[in-house]
């Protein structure tokens, strides 16, 4: 017995392995392709949810980084902001906890982008080490896993 699954969203198939759907177990795949009831005998399901969104949900379950999100993924119909918030509805009805975690924990960075948002030491006076340590960061100012800047309003 093959260890494939198939999800059909608007049209378009992805392919889902065993691996992907035990990711972050459990979830609305685990449930519906290896749960114990009758319904679990199924291979392939269709659903009426976004696709593009779904792709970032794919590459998520393959243990890739997805956030911040890039405006590369965003479906051509959403704004960053509103792709984040759909991800997150998203990922709550598929079950994925770890992905509902991630995208609250870093809602505010990650729904503006990247390269318009954040400046290294560009308008401010420089960071130091020390400050980072001393405790709570001037407003505006983050540190996580990209380093230490500033985030921008309005733009």
């Amino acid at each position: 017995m093959s260890d494939k699954f198939n999800v059909a969203l608007r049209g378009r198939t992805f392919t889902l392995y065993r691996e992907q759907i035990e990711y972050d177990a459990p979830n609305y795949f685990t449930e519906l392709f290896l749960g114990e009831f009758s319904e679990a005998k199924t291979r392939h399901v269709e659903l009426s949810r976004n696709d593009d969104l779904f792709s970032i949900i794919v590459d998520y379950m393959s243990g890739y980084t997805v956030t911040p999100l890039s405006e590369a993924v965003v479906p051509p119909t959403m704004t960053l902001e509103t792709a984040h918030t759909n991800l997150l509805r998203d990922a709550e009805f598929y079950g994925l906890q770890g992905l509902v975690e991630l995208l609250q924990s870093g809602a505010a960075r990650d729904r503006l982008p990247v390269s318009a948002c954040v400046a290294f030491g560009i308008d401010r006076d420089p960071i130091r080490f020390a400050d980072i340590l001393r405790g709570p960061l001037m407003d505006g100012i983050v540190f996580d896993e990209r380093g230490v800047g500033t985030l921008c309003d309005g733009e």
